[in-house]
This record gives C-alpha cells, sequence and structure tokens, in this order.
C-alpha cells in the first residue's frame, strides 16, 4: 500500500508501543524468560504462580493464541458473510486478501518447500535438537535458572541428538534409543526411567528445537492477526449503499438495515482484536529475548504488506463521502413494484 491508512497507522504505533514498552519492562524487571535455552524452556516461568499470563498452560494461551489464525479466520468470514447488501467489506478482493495472509502464515510457521522459514532462520543461526532429561543433580549458583529450578523440585539437564528426531516427533529413552545416551552419566539414565516428567512424555522424552534464533511466534502471529482484523473491521464499517427505483419516484439511495448476527460478529471481532492486544503484552513482557520479538514483529508487518498489495493497491479512506462510494462501486439497482 503506497500510503497507510489512519486507523491502520493507529494500530501499527499500538502494536509497537506494546511490543516495545513491554519489552523495556521485561529487561528492567527480568521478567522474561529465553526461550531458546533448552533448561529454562522446559520449566514453568518463575513468575506463574502469581500471574495468569506467564504460564504458558494458562486458558488464554491454550484455546486462543496456539489456534490465533483459526481464531482470526473465524471473526474476517463472520464479519464478510454477514455483512449487509452492498457493504464495502464485500468489495471481491476479500478472499484475497486473506489468502495472502494465510500464506505468510503457512510459509514462516508451517511449510516452505519443507521446512517453514522460521525453521530455516533457526537452522542458519545454530538451533540443535535437544532433549530434556530430568536429573537428580543439584543445580546451584543463582540467577533466572536457579530461580526457575528451585520451584521446580524437579532438575534438569539437556542432551542434544540428530535433528531428525525433532523432525519426526520421536519420543527416545535410554531403553528405546540406548546409543543416544551412550555418554550420558550412569546416575542420569538411572533416573530417567523412573520420574514422573519423563514417563508421562511431559516436557523431557520428545526433543524438541533449542538454540538458535528463536523469532517469536507469538509477536508475529497476533501481529499479523490484528492488521488482518482491523482492516477488514474498518472496511465493515463504511455505510452500504443500494438503490431502488420506485414508481414515479426515480432512484433512491438508503442504507439497508443491519443485521443482529452482523453487529453480533464486528463486536466479537472487535473483543478478539482486544485479546490479541492483551496476549500481545503478556509475550512482550514474559518470554524471549528482544531481539526475537523484534524479529516477529518486522516479519509480521513486511508479510502483512507484501500480501495484500496486490488486492488493494490503494489505501482505505475513512472519510469517504457517500457521493464518492456511488462512484466508485456502483448500487445494486432494485425495482420497487
Amino acid at each position: 500500500m503506497a500510503v497507510l491508512s489512519p486507523r491502520i497507522q493507529i494500530t501499527l504505533g499500538l502494536i509497537a508501543t506494546i511490543t516495545f514498552f513491554g519489552t523495556l519492562y521485561s529487561y528492567r524487571n527480568d521478567t522474561y524468560l529465553d526461550t531458546s535455552n533448552p533448561l529454562l524452556a522446559a520449566l514453568p516461568h518463575p513468575a506463574h504462580g502469581h500471574s495468569l499470563l506467564a504460564s504458558k498452560k494458562n486458558i488464554l494461551n491454550q484455546w486462543f493464541v496456539k489456534k490465533a489464525w483459526g481464531w482470526t479466520s473465524l471473526a474476517f468470514w463472520a464479519v464478510w458473510l454477514t455483512a449487509p447488501e452492498g457493504s464495502s467489506v464485500k468489495d471481491g478482493f476479500a478472499i484475497g486478501r486473506w489468502l495472502g495472509a494465510t500464506a505468510v502464515w503457512v510459509l514462516f510457521v508451517g511449510w516452505f518447500f519443507g521446512p517453514s522459514l522460521f525453521d530455516r532462520i533457526g537452522d542458519l543461526s545454530g538451533r540443535e535438537c535437544v532433549v530434556i532429561l530430568p536429573s537428580n543433580a543439584s543445580s546451584g549458583g543463582s540467577g533466572p535458572a536457579a530461580a526457575v529450578a528451585a520451584a521446580s523440585e524437579t532438575l534438569y539437564s539437556s542432551l542434544t541428538v540428530p535433528a531428525k528426531f525433532c523432525l519426526g516427533r520421536v519420543r527416545i529413552s535410554p531403553e528405546s534409543h540406548p546409543a543416544l545416551f551412550a555418554h550420558t552419566p550412569q546416575s542420569m539414565q538411572a533416573t530417567t526411567s523412573h520420574i514422573p516428567e519423563w514417563t508421562a512424555n511431559v516436557t523431557g522424552s520428545v526433543p524438541r528445537f533449542y538454540r538458535g534464533h528463536d523469532v517469536s511466534g507469538h509477536t508475529f502471529l497476533l501481529t499479523l492477526s490484528v492488521l488482518l482484523l482491523v482492516d477488514h473491521l474498518v472496511r465493515a464499517r463504511r455505510p452500504a449503499r443500494v438503490a431502488t427505483v420506485g414508481k414515479g419516484s426515480g432512484i433512491v439511495q438508503h442504507t439497508p438495515p443491519s443485521s443482529p448476527l452482523w453487529l453480533v460478529s464486528l463486536v466479537g471481532s472487535w473483543a478478539l482484536v482486544g485479546l490479541w492486544m492483551v496476549m500481545l503484552g503478556a509475550t512482550a513482557v514474559y518470554f524471549h529475548t528482544w531481539e526475537e520479538k523484534l524479529s516477529g514483529f518486522l516479519i509480521a508487518i513486511v508479510g502483512y504488506f507484501v500480501s495484500q498489495y496486490p488486492f488493494d493497491p490503494t489505501p482505505i479512506s475513512e472519510t469517504s463521502t457517500t457521493t464518492t462510494q456511488m462512484q466508485d462501486v456502483p448500487p445494486k439497482v432494485t425495482k420497487v413494484e
């Protein structure tokens, strides 16, 4: 887009402000968790006991943020399907705008001729496939790692394994893959088979990629979702105009009545935008380093504008007059008997 609409400029400014000040707060108060560090990422956040948003298992994260693109898509199409006849949101390009943003999401998170772009960034920055092992060893020391360990009763160590185990999400243990554990301490091998965290397949037995540059997926996804939804909702609030032909009265322009379902979809979509903003702030305060949050933010912005440009080469005008709208979009004419 050559020029941003005022509403999108405000949205970008708000997202940037939330991310910047949340990150600043996290560094000043040491509240962020380095998710690329396997020994920290495998354990609960130090603040999870007194802050719901610091826990990865909270209902907002599990049921909403982890399924954010599904919720965003649901809100997008609910507004489109229930919008009044002639609404500016039904301009013929809605499916292109959604497909463009969805393509960005898929390429960075799911697939890019094999591994996703985020996976490729991790590979280039030196990520490793790591399995977290429960251990009875004492960690000692101080700092975030010690604070997390002290709060969790079970201490952990890590073991780097071939990447194929992460790509295939293969569960491993000393019994199933003894060669991988050949050089681990005997005491560690003895404890892994009976500690609940290991046998219950919670964090310990399925390897994951750690280290390297772990782009903040939450920052990326929530920023992309907010931009797409706000742009869509701005279009939806522009008044619809249709024309009717009455007996001897000529062409009459009027605004079709809004259905209750459309109003519900609008309110629900704006509420979802608010939730995404809150969770964006939680990510900024509690998770990832500043570099990882910045990269997620910038990738989302670039991806959004690149994906939307072909379907809207001109900026949205929030001050368009009815006359301009009628010139740009020919009204639907209905003959009244």
